[in-house]
């Protein structure tokens, strides 16, 4: 079973921002990071 935690959002710039979110798979302690950018149109 695969839970993801550690939520965060950082701005990088005016038209830009980073997600992150820590995944943990139990069985091991094992995981990834994951990343998202979205670009802000105004």
């Amino acid at each position: 079973m695969q839970q993801y935690g550690n939520f965060h959002v950082t701005n990088i710039g005016k038209n830009e921002s980073w997600i992150t979110s820590g995944e943990v798979i139990q069985a091991n302690f094992k995981g990834d990071m994951l990343m998202g950018r979205v670009t802000w149109k105004k």
